[in-house]
């Protein structure tokens, strides 16, 4: 024999998982809060600490063209018309 139909209508289906959920919150609502603390700090301590590729010395000609490279790449994200901007600063 089959199980029985709970719900007959999509909204009583609908209210019977808000209500669900509603319950496993209240009984877990500590955890929940605490893990999402924990998240949060973890966060703003990684967002405080230098970058450490800030302090790697440049031994070879390729370390050191990787290095202006990546300056360009940086340069060219924030300035669309180079040409431009250098005028402004020259003028």
């Amino acid at each position: 024999m089959a199980r029985p139909t709970l719900y007959k209508t999509h909204q009583a289906r609908l209210q019977a998982a808000r209500e669900k959920r509603r319950r496993h919150y209240q009984k877990f609502r500590e955890s929940i809060l605490a893990k999402r603390r924990q998240s949060r700090k973890e966060k703003k301590s990684q967002g405080n600490e230098p970058s450490d590729d800030e302090d790697e010395p440049i031994e070879t000609l390729h370390d050191c063209i990787a290095t202006v490279k990546y300056a360009k790449d940086d340069f060219m994200a924030y300035v669309k018309s180079p040409r431009r901007f250098f005028d402004l600063l020259v003028d």
